[in-house]
């Protein structure tokens, strides 16, 4: 049998069973119901229960949408995470200690070479050190680099 037709038998089972059902659902009451229509699907279109799980999934998203007084209590509640990753919480720290103390700035840099990451100006202020490393590269000299 095609999917297609599968998914529209699952569709009529779901909403030809739904009147026999006493609303609301209860959690025991809903894994009857879902079951029965899995393996009822299985059985009658030969497909896997992995198969007859997505026609049911799709069937129940439909009726939902449509009628959603229908389905009360059907399926995991609205807050439950349904599958899939977790979400990560940014961390929720103060500015000063994110970046560490602010007053403690570097004072004294140097200058290195790239390719050997040895030091050829030691003591200097920030506006030398980037002055160096500009110098360096206009003349198209080793690069450098300032710490």
């Amino acid at each position: 049998m095609s999917a297609a037709t599968t998914r529209k038998l699952a569709n009529n089972m779901f909403v030809q069973r739904l009147p026999a059902v006493t609303l609301p659902f209860t959690a025991a009451t809903g894994r009857v119901f879902r079951k029965g229509i899995i393996l009822d699907l299985v059985e009658l279109t030969g497909c896997t229960i992995a198969a007859a799980s997505t026609h049911y999934a799709h069937a129940f998203h439909r009726i939902k949408e449509s009628e959603p007084e229908l389905v009360v209590g059907l399926g995991r509640p609205e807050g439950k995470n349904n599958g899939g990753r977790k979400r990560k919480q940014a961390p929720t720290m103060p500015a000063d200690e994110l970046c560490g103390d602010l007053g403690e700035q570097q004072q004294v840099f140097e200058v290195r070479r790239c390719k050997d990451n040895v030091a050829i100006y030691t003591g200097l202020s920030y506006e030398d050190a980037r002055a160096k490393v500009e110098k360096a590269a206009a003349q198209k000299k080793g690069k450098l680099y300032w710490v």
